[in-house]
């Protein structure tokens, strides 16, 4: 299984001049499973199910990440010790 830690040292390519997902928004969604994941006080914990359904608006001609590498690493079971609905 995937820590907290291993979330926050993911790395992910740039993409600029093809498709990718926007980063901010994929920060902000791996920020919400390392506090989940660390049963963080207050945080809103991500659930298995909104681990399998998350989408990220698609960036081209802008910096995003590979789109690729995101969904792999959320398949690889980051979000496995999250909490279920």
């Amino acid at each position: 299984m995937l820590t907290a830690d291993d979330v926050l040292n993911a790395k992910f390519r740039a993409t600029k001049f093809r498709d990718g997902y926007d980063q901010d928004e994929v920060d902000q969604f791996l920020d919400r499973v390392v506090d989940t994941l660390n049963a963080a006080p207050g945080n809103d914990p991500v659930t298995v199910a909104q681990g399998q359904s998350v989408r990220f608006t698609a960036t081209k001609f802008r910096d995003g990440y590979e789109q690729d590498q995101v969904d792999d690493f959320l398949d690889e079971g980051t979000l496995l010790k999250c909490r279920d609905d």
